[in-house]
């Protein structure tokens, strides 16, 4: 046992950081203890002292308790009860020890606001610096609390802890334990990587009290989905196949997210292998909707969506091979990006015919722009890659919208789309004609790709995973079983003549963005509907085919496009639907700034988390954003 206490961050004195008590059971046990007492330098919201000792005791099954001295071995009969105990300091002590000279060098040195000093130490502490008066920026931090803290976008993150004003130590934890409360019931995470993140914030600290340069997301907690590489954590891909598998390597995003300053939380959920746009899979179970646990998160990016939407820290990575960034972003509320083909490098590169995208899911485009622009751009190990640099999707996010030409379509020309979410997602396109654009309703003449998702999609879930099937096809998705079931029966040639179609599909989609700059739709024909479903109520059972509720999205997978979805609003029900802006071939700065310019005319981001009520366990943010129906769990 090993308890290293250290300074605080809250006005009263020798606050209680650690306890955790044992039973010995079965027979006499011997054990070890040492315990040391740190000292460092105050961090937080409220300044804070130096550690207090800790405390080890134990307590014979006839009651008598002895304490342990800080190092040694010792002796626990059977039935002894081991207790540590490790109180952490905080604040200055009692009213009558607070010394104004201490708190006016924390305020000096920027561990803490003159203004919170004075609020939560009283008037000694309001003349300890009488010329440093609040900023903004001081009652910004003073006034958040921890769930504050989990929503807070990372844009407005990131000048708090270059300020000294938010420690990432402080911000982990306040995620971390959001995560640990609230995880349970939404499944998020299937491997969170707690110790890492607290040392990689640990490491954060130190940089910005050393005072050297500091990357552009320092400090910033992000997630990665269970599909792409991680050094030394496990990727299991959403399957019983790879469940035990831990890489070696990072994906290149992985890399440059981490060379950029930021926190890894750990990884978030995906259905097996990503095959379908839901969030179960046979290893992790059920990810469920932060608004509607009985409903689906949407898919394969299930988890980065339930973890953007539920205020598990800021930035989420997300990929997309037929709408899997877009469908959980839109089932969640949240704001995603399919970037242009190759925009993101990836390796392993997708054996899926250039269909796969990976790209940011937040709650602001603000936050996206600024994950895009730190993992796009070539890298040697992608040769798919685009070889030129990104735009300065953070500089020119407010350009705005004026003048440009934008095609709206409720159906893409005939699809099947469910009244309320059509009649939502109408209203947010005709928004755009106040910010500047023309807006009008057009009818594409797409070709039909019915058979061309169909089979492609089954020839390469066959492909890739047919070779598995003979020893875990017991232990694997039934759906995807069937799914690569059907894709064993195409030839070689019936392939080829599939993807002949496939290329020339652009040749339907081109003549639109000849005469428009952006294409507005519903992302998902349905809103988010019951877990343990393959398709809503009142759309056609089958054994893998999802695509018929899902078929906005996909086409532009197809022709490498980029495309976003946007929070549009709420059906009668109350669950999200999502609006989708598609750009020009490798216009990323357009979709952003079309999607800006609708989130400041149409913020959600201050719906999705407006108020604190966290009560009776139902409620995982705030009123009026996702709940925790505790009778649907």
């Amino acid at each position: 046992m090993r308890c290293s206490p250290t300074a605080g961050a809250g006005p009263a004195p020798r606050r209680l950081r650690l306890e955790r008590v044992w039973r010995v059971l079965g027979r006499p046990t011997q054990a070890s203890v040492c315990l040391e007492r740190t000292k460092s330098a105050p961090f937080g919201l409220f300044g804070g002292g130096a550690g207090g000792p800790g405390r080890v005791t134990v307590t014979a099954p006839d009651g008598v308790e002895r304490e342990l001295t800080s190092k040694g071995s010792f002796a626990a009969a059977a039935g002894a009860v081991i207790a540590l105990r490790a109180p952490g300091s905080g604040g200055y002590g009692p009213a009558g020890e607070r010394d104004p000279a201490r708190l006016r060098d924390d305020v000096v040195n920027g561990y803490v606001s003159a203004e919170s000093a004075a609020l939560d130490y009283g008037e000694r502490a309001a003349l300890a610096c009488p010329h440093c008066p609040p900023t903004s920026s001081d009652a910004q931090v003073t006034s958040m609390n921890a769930t504050d803290l989990c929503y807070t976008p990372a844009t407005e993150l990131i000048p708090l802890i270059r300020a000294k004003k938010l420690s990432p130590v402080e911000l982990t934890e306040a995620v971390l334990a959001r995560i640990e409360r609230l995880d349970p019931k939404l499944n998020a995470f299937c491997t969170l990587t707690a110790d890492l993140a607290r040392a990689a914030a640990r490491r954060a600290e130190d940089a910005v009290m050393k005072g050297g340069a500091l990357s552009p997301l320092h400090g910033v907690p992000f997630s990665i989905k269970d599909l792409a590489l991680t050094a030394g954590i496990r990727t299991m891909s959403g399957s019983p196949i790879f469940q035990h598998r831990v890489p070696g390597t990072d994906a290149p995003f992985v890399r440059r997210l981490k060379e950029a300053g930021g926190v890894m939380l750990g990884k978030t959920t995906t259905p097996e292998f990503g095959w379908k746009a839901l969030g179960d899979s046979p290893v992790t179970g059920i990810t469920r909707n932060p608004w509607n646990t009985g409903m689906t998160s949407g898919g394969s990016s299930a988890g980065a969506g339930v973890a953007a939407a539920a205020g598990f820290g800021p930035l989420h990575q997300g990929s997309d091979g037929a709408g899997s960034i877009r469908i959980p972003s839109a089932f969640c509320g949240i704001f995603g990006h399919k970037p242009s083909y190759g925009r993101v490098p990836m390796w392993p590169t997708s054996n899926t015919d250039s269909a796969s995208h990976t790209g940011p899911m937040t709650r602001t485009v603000a936050d996206a722009a600024l994950m895009l622009s730190v993992i796009a751009g070539p890298d040697l190990s992608d040769r798919t890659a685009l070889d030129a640099p990104p735009a300065d999707y953070v500089a020119r996010l407010d350009e705005g919208v004026m003048g440009l030409r934008i095609a709206w379509s409720p159906d893409l020309g005939g699809l099947r789309v469910d009244p309320e979410v059509a009649a939502v997602a109408r209203q947010a396109a005709l928004a755009f004609q106040g910010l500047g654009a023309a807006v009008e309703e057009v009818t594409p003449a797409f070709a039909d790709t019915r058979e061309i998702i169909r089979c492609m999609w089954n020839v390469h879930e066959a492909g890739n995973f047919g070779e598995y099937l003979a020893e875990f096809r017991d232990r694997m998705d039934p759906g995807l079983v069937a799914a690569i079931e059907d894709g064993l029966r195409y030839s070689g040639a019936e392939y080829v003549a599939m993807r002949a179609r496939k290329l020339a599909y652009w040749d339907s989609v081109r003549p639109l963005f000849e005469k428009y700059d952006l294409l507005l739709s519903p992302t998902v024909s349905v809103a988010a509907f019951d877990v343990g479903r393959l398709n809503p109520k009142g759309w056609p059972d089958h054994p893998w085919d999802w695509f018929d509720w899902a078929s906005f999205s996909y086409p532009f997978n197809f022709t490498g496009q980029p495309a976003s979805t946007v929070p549009a609003g709420f059906t009668p029900g109350g669950m999200p639907v999502g609006l989708q802006i598609v750009g020009r071939p490798w216009a990323d700065l357009t979709v952003l700034q079309a999607s800006r310019a609708f989130e400041q005319a149409r913020p959600w981001a201050s719906t999705a988390t407006a108020g604190r009520t966290e009560s009776a366990g139902r409620s995982i943010g705030r009123p009026g954003s996702p709940l925790l129906h505790g009778s649907r769990c």
